[in-house]
C-alpha cells in the first residue's frame, strides 16, 4: 500500500506548508503556502502545534526545511486527528491553501473538475455514454476537445493504404494474409 500519493515527491524534505499528508479517514491533503513565514504560526496554532511555532528547530524560515523530515513526521500524526473534509474547511476558513489528493472517481464528479472541463461527457458510439478528460488547455478563439471517438482497429485501412497507393486487389492480399486489418 502506498503511504504517499504523491510517489515522486520527497515529504520528507519539504515543509508542511507545501507537502501532503494522510488524514483521519486515510485521505489525503496537499497544500502550498508561500512564504511560509507568513503562514507558520497561524498554521501551527490551526493544526493542534502551537508548541511547534516557538520550537528552536524551526524559529526561522531555513530552519523547518532543514528539519523538515523531523517536523513533516510530527505533522503526520497531527493530520490523522481529522478527516480530509475537516482539514480542508479548517483551511478554506482561514485563508490557507489546501486541497483534497483525490481519486478518479471522485475527480470525475467534482463540482469544480466539470465546470472547468477537466472531465467532460462524452457519447461514444459503442460505448454509450463515457467520462473522459477534458482538454488540458483553452484558447480565446478555437474550443478543442474530443470530437469522435477514435477509430476502431482496422477502421481507416482501406483509406490510408489508397492514398498511399495500394489497390483494392493489393489491400485484400495483405487483409487475407493478416498483414493488416
Amino acid at each position: 500500500m502506498k503511504k504517499n500519493p504523491v510517489e515522486k515527491w520527497d515529504r520528507y524534505r519539504n515543509s508542511p506548508l507545501r507537502n501532503c499528508f494522510k488524514c483521519k479517514d486515510g485521505k489525503w491533503i496537499m497544500g502550498t503556502n508561500n512564504p511560509e513565514e507568513k503562514f507558520w504560526d497561524r498554521f501551527c496554532d490551526l493544526t493542534g502545534g502551537p508548541e511547534l511555532k516557538t520550537d528552536p528547530r524551526y524559529e526561522d524560515t531555513e530552519k523547518p526545511v532543514e528539519n523538515a523530515a523531523e517536523l513533516v513526521s510530527e505533522y503526520d500524526r497531527l493530520f490523522l486527528t481529522k478527516t480530509r473534509d475537516e482539514w480542508i474547511s479548517v483551511f478554506r476558513a482561514n485563508g490557507f491553501f489546501y486541497a483534497p489528493v483525490q481519486k478518479m472517481e471522485e475527480i470525475m464528479e467534482d463540482p469544480q473538475a466539470r465546470e472547468n472541463q477537466y472531465v467532460v461527457d462524452f457519447d461514444h458510439p459503442f460505448l454509450g455514454k463515457a467520462v473522459i478528460p477534458g482538454y488540458p488547455v483553452t484558447f480565446s478563439a478555437n474550443r478543442a476537445g474530443t470530437r469522435t471517438a477514435s477509430p476502431s482497429l482496422g477502421e481507416h485501412t482501406d483509406i490510408i493504404m489508397k492514398e498511399i497507393g495500394y489497390g483494392k486487389e493489393d489491400i485484400k492480399a495483405l487483409k487475407s494474409n493478416r498483414v493488416i486489418r
